[in-house]
């Protein structure tokens, strides 16, 4: 069963061009790139002026409500319409702290994570490349969408969607970059298709300056339209990579449960097992900071709209730089040592959890000098 699905569903055809390989990967990191800044847009543009300057959390008018340290526990979850009153400045929708804090994380996070489990399994039932292509319209059109609302329930239900759409992208994409490409050479393809997360979470801080340019309604619609034309670009330009890497000729290997049970039976399984824990304990660390970045510097520094676009702007620089650097870099060495030991992967893995977790703390610390100090955990 192992050998079978293995050989069958990720092993290397050695018939597949070179030009279709780099085609593929180009693509893919293209697509990636919005995918993670889709993902970036909300946070940013929330500081930015999608949320109201009057917090509804801080005050309410009804003290028949239950309180807590003297804040109306309804005041928690309020939420209002779309201020308009005449005022450009005023195209802003009105919601609580908690409210921001549901709708940056669990709105999107909780689908994204289920989901993902779920969804992913429609890359070994059907095209890879039409699964991959459907997702990236998907989420590209929730993304165009926020052009378009008038109420924060609106806004959240898009970002649900938006969280739906995206959770299939990245197991399907990986699984494509690794039928196509061997052993040797796997790492650092995987490695540039990361640098994807990077390239796009920069783009999502840069977004700060295109908002104070354009306003966030056409901020949203300028970044979600692109993903449109790549997604029906991907459809037609890769379908000839199905014939090395669709998952349909072996569906009596891909059943949920006879994964389950390969990965169970497998000598690895621990391996897998802590992959899979260190990848949730960085995730909780890199969700936060992407969160609540740009209102930490707006709110921390008191930064007027043009000072907070360029921080914006700088952030951007520093993530994509540093980030993508390291992940070019660790897919090389990867490569490399794995001629040397087969662990080596491991050993990357290893030492690149360990680094990131110890420059949590410090980065607490260094609240003063965040942009450099960033810049130096990165490379």
């Amino acid at each position: 069963m192992a050998k079978g699905m293995v050989e069958g569903g990720v092993g290397l055809n050695a018939r597949c061009p070179t030009t279709l390989r780099v085609l593929v990967l180009g693509l893919l990191l293209l697509i990636f790139i919005l995918n993670q800044a889709d993902r970036q847009l909300l946070p940013v543009l929330i500081s930015g002026g999608l949320k109201c300057n009057s917090s509804a959390a801080s005050q309410s008018p009804n003290s028949t409500n239950t309180s807590y340290s003297g804040v109306s526990v309804s005041a928690w979850f309020d939420v209002s319409g779309l201020h308009t009153q005449g005022d450009a400045d005023a195209d802003c929708l009105s919601f609580s702290d908690t409210m921001e804090g549901l709708l940056k994380g669990p709105t999107f996070t909780v689908i994204y994570a289920t989901a993902g489990v779920v969804l992913a399994y429609l890359g070994d039932r059907h095209r890879r490349s039409l699964v991959l292509a459907v997702a990236a319209i998907f989420w590209s059109l929730t993304t165009a969408a926020l052009y378009f609302i008038q109420s924060f329930w609106q806004l959240m239900l898009l970002r649900f969607a938006l969280g739906l759409g995206e959770a299939v992208y990245s197991p399907v994409a990986i699984t494509t970059i690794a039928a196509l490409h061997e052993p040797r050479t796997r790492g650092t393809a995987m490695a540039i298709f990361y640098t994807g997360v990077y390239i796009g979470g920069g783009m999502g801080y840069i977004a700060g300056a295109v908002n104070e340019r354009f306003g966030w309604r056409r901020t949203f619609l300028a970044f979600g339209l692109p993903g449109l034309v790549l997604g029906c670009i991907y459809a037609v330009a890769a379908r000839r990579s199905d014939v090395y890497s669709d998952g349909r000729k072996d569906r009596a290997h891909h059943s949920f449960w006879a994964v389950a049970r390969v990965l169970w039976r497998s000598p690895y399984r621990l391996v897998f097992v802590l992959m899979c824990f260190a990848a949730a304990v960085r995730n909780v660390a890199g969700y936060a900071l992407g969160a609540y970045f740009p209102s930490f510097f707006r709110e921390r520094f008191d930064l007027d709209d043009d000072a907070y676009a360029h921080t914006m702007v700088a952030m951007g620089i520093i993530v994509t730089v540093g980030g993508s650097c390291g992940s070019l870099i660790g897919g090389r060495v990867s490569d490399k040592l794995s001629r040397v030991t087969t662990a080596s992967k491991c050993y990357i893995i290893a030492v690149s959890q360990v680094k990131h977790q110890t420059s949590n703390p410090m980065a607490a610390m260094s609240r003063h000098c965040l942009l450099p100090y960033d810049l130096l955990i990165r490379l």
